[in-house]
């Protein structure tokens, strides 16, 4: 089971990596990144947010510190909401999680930022922006 989650989850992060759905994360800041070798932001159309990250070698702790949600109004981004993520993934090099951010979302242009935290290294990502 947990060799099929990590494969999973490996498809997953290589797909975002590939496809490049974390847009305001750029390749070399992720590649110069000591910790994580990848992160993932992933805003979708059913209104619904999935975190994931991976990290060089195994963390005792590796978590969400922030998650915020913004909207584009008038030519900027906005902040809508923080959005609690209750999940600590422990003894591991991956993290995977999503969260409904339904009740936060009306009609409008939005994207997710989220802050991810490995033993107390940080590394942000943005998500792919997401028009409703």
């Amino acid at each position: 089971m947990k060799k099929t989650l990590r494969i999973v989850i490996s498809l997953i992060l290589l797909a975002t990596w590939t496809f490049g759905i974390s847009s305001n994360s750029s390749k070399a800041d992720i590649m110069s990144d000591s910790i994580f070798y990848q992160r993932s932001v992933y805003l979708s159309g059913e209104k619904s947010i999935t975190l994931s990250a991976q990290t060089k070698e195994v963390h005792s702790r590796i978590y969400v510190t922030n998650c915020s949600l913004y909207k584009y109004v008038s030519g900027s981004w906005q902040f809508v909401t923080s959005i609690s993520v209750p999940h600590i993934a422990t003894n591991t090099d991956y993290y995977v999680y999503s969260i409904s951010c339904a009740g936060y979302i009306t009609s409008g242009k939005y994207r997710v930022y989220a802050a991810f935290c490995a033993d107390g290294h940080i590394a942000s990502s943005y998500s792919n922006s997401y028009t409703y």
